[in-house]
């Protein structure tokens, strides 16, 4: 499988540039002519795919629609035993030069300063996420940080982790597999009570689920924070400041100015 993504000038408009994406495959492909039926909602290339796949649901209707409201276009070609690509095109506002650079430095300012969280030895933090790609992103998000991650891809996983290490922090999602994130979260705190000679860790919780409820579930399975998802740098680690604070940390480092 292949992406290919190119912003060229809208041949249209001299204030636009067009964002051409295009995802190509080696799978089974299908005839042409079932092409344009694929967009519709629930649609079947033939009852052989549907029995080996299943439809294509309304994964598909869904994108044609969000293409066409930002005034684009989505198009498939695909040849049976050869593959398919998948392509879609919209229209981006080109800007201006100052445009760019005022951009640029608001970016710079309101970025979160690449120093260490902790003063003194790194900030040991687990992870548990089951998504790998959520997985990369908060790994990114605090790379600029002096951290130490621990990955966990379900809430099981990460107190088995949480038993074998200490550490300073655990960020723990709400929904996965195996084991949720609040009866983790009960269980690394009863793991806490049963041992008194571990510290209490702090623990926020990541949850795209940001309602009042929620909160006060992760608040009552322990969690001391809630930084809802999609998560940014700067909720990120003002997220893991918070519940830094919670824990009582004395070596909370102070952002530089």
């Amino acid at each position: 499988m292949s992406l290919t993504v190119d912003v060229e000038p809208d041949a249209a408009s001299s204030s636009l540039n067009r964002l051409r994406v295009a995802v190509q495959d080696s799978g089974i492909g299908f005839d042409e002519s079932l092409a344009a039926s694929l967009f519709d909602r629930f649609s079947q290339a033939d009852n052989s795919i549907t029995r080996r796949f299943g439809g294509t649901g309304i994964g598909l209707s869904i994108c044609k629609q969000l293409v066409e409201l930002m005034g684009g276009h989505i198009q498939v070609r695909s040849q049976p035993g050869v593959g398919s690509t998948f392509s879609f095109d919209i229209p981006l506002a080109r800007p201006a030069a100052d445009d760019s650079t005022a951009f640029a430095a608001a970016e710079a300012e309101s970025a979160p300063d690449a120093v260490g969280l902790v003063a003194g030895p790194a900030l040991r933090i687990l992870l548990v996420e089951d998504n790998d790609i959520n997985q990369e992103i908060v790994a990114l998000m605090l790379a600029p940080y002096h951290v130490e991650l621990e990955i966990a891809s379900n809430g099981h996983l990460g107190l088995e982790c949480f038993q074998r290490q200490i550490f300073d922090l655990v960020l723990m999602d709400m929904q996965m597999p195996v084991m949720d994130g609040l009866t983790a979260i009960r269980a690394l705190r009863a793991l806490e009570a049963a041992d008194p000679a571990r510290v209490r860790t702090p623990i926020a919780l990541l949850s795209a689920n940001a309602m009042e409820q929620h909160r006060l579930q992760g608040a009552e399975a322990g969690a001391d924070v809630h930084i809802s998802k999609p998560i940014t740098p700067g909720s990120l680690i003002d997220g893991v400041r918070q519940a830094l604070l919670a824990g009582g940390t004395d070596r909370l480092a102070r952002p530089i100015a």
